[in-house]
Parts: structure tokens; C-alpha cells; sequence
């Protein structure tokens, strides 16, 4: 049993190397020449992770795209992009995606509180007026 403890141990440790380069790829291209590395191993002909894998490229592809579009505000982005965990399973989770989520929905409930407070404001003088 043990055995197989440690062999199941050294397989996901190979799996979390090969997969590295996906996760800080700087762009597309590297992106693609990092992910055909992987799918083209025996690690990944081998063992169950080939949907972790996929969805992990799938997940860095859609950033890269988020990232380009001209429409979608900074915040915006980083929202979306950490959405990106919860949308697309089983990736290798990224700790700090949770953390930033977390802060930005509370800035995102704190601005709409203050914007309701203001037009709260606005209402009162005007029937003061």
C-alpha cells in the first residue's frame, strides 16, 4: 500500500512540472509550445490527468484573451479572470485568485452601499428644493 501511496506521490510531483510551464507561459505562443511539451509526454499518455491538464490550458488561453480585449475594464478583468478557477475545474488552484476575488467583492459591495448612500443624498435634497 505504501508503494502505491508513493508512487501516486512522485506522479502528481511530475505532473505539477510538466504543468508549470503552462501556468507561466508569458503569451499564446509560449503557451501552445508549453502545452504540446506536456500532451505529446508519456506522463500525460499515462496517467488520468489529461482533463486536468486540457483545463488548464483552456483556463490560461481564455486569461490571454481577456487580457487582449480592449472592452473590458482592468477590474473587470482580474474578476473575471479569477472566476476563471471556479468556471473551469479542476486547475491547479491558485491560492492568491481567491484572495483577490475575496477583496473585490467586498469593494465591489462597499462602492455599491456609498453609490446608494449618495443617491440617497440626492433624493433628499431634491425634495428639499
Amino acid at each position: 500500500m505504501k508503494r502505491i501511496f508513493d508512487k501516486r506521490k512522485e506522479n502528481d510531483a511530475k505532473i505539477t512540472d510538466a504543468v508549470q510551464g503552462i501556468q507561466e507561459a508569458a503569451n499564446e505562443d509560449v503557451l501552445k509550445d508549453e502545452y504540446k511539451k506536456v500532451k505529446t509526454s508519456e506522463l500525460y499518455k499515462k496517467t488520468k490527468s489529461q482533463v486536468i491538464i486540457d483545463n488548464l490550458y483552456k483556463r490560461k488561453n481564455v486569461c490571454f484573451r481577456i487580457d487582449k480585449s480592449l472592452n473590458i475594464s482592468e477590474t473587470n478583468k482580474l474578476i473575471l479572470k479569477c472566476k476563471l478557477a471556479k468556471l473551469i475545474p479542476n486547475t491547479i488552484e491558485d491560492g492568491d485568485d481567491d484572495n483577490k476575488l475575496a477583496n473585490l467583492e467586498i469593494d465591489l459591495e462597499r462602492c455599491k452601499k456609498e453609490i446608494s448612500d449618495k443617491e440617497e443624498i440626492l433624493d433628499k435634497k431634491e425634495i428639499l428644493e
